[in-house]
C-alpha cells in the first residue's frame, strides 16, 4: 500500500475466479442434471469417480482446520 492508498489488485467487492468459476459449474450441472445420466452410462466405474471429484471442489465450500491454543495464565 502506497501511503495509506490501494494501488493494486481487484477493485472491491469484485468475486474472485472460483467463486465464479463454482457459480458457472453450478448453473452447467442444474442445467444438465437430466442428461448427466445418459452421459454417465458410456462412462466406466473409475471415469465417473473422476467426473465427480474433479467437479465437487467447486460446487462444496473449502473447509480450512482452526488451530486453537489455550494459554493459561496463572494468576
Amino acid at each position: 500500500m502506497a501511503n495509506g492508498f490501494k494501488t493494486g489488485g481487484r477493485v472491491k467487492g469484485t468475486p474472485n475466479k472460483r467463486k465464479a468459476i463454482g457459480k458457472r459449474i453450478e448453473e452447467f450441472l442444474d442445467y444438465e442434471w437430466d442428461n448427466i445420466q445418459t452421459y454417465m452410462e458410456d462412462m466406466t466405474s473409475k471415469e465417473k469417480t473422476d467426473l465427480i471429484v474433479k467437479l465437487l471442489p467447486y460446487a462444496t465450500p473449502k473447509y480450512t482446520v482452526r488451530k486453537s491454543y489455550n494459554v493459561h495464565k496463572q494468576i
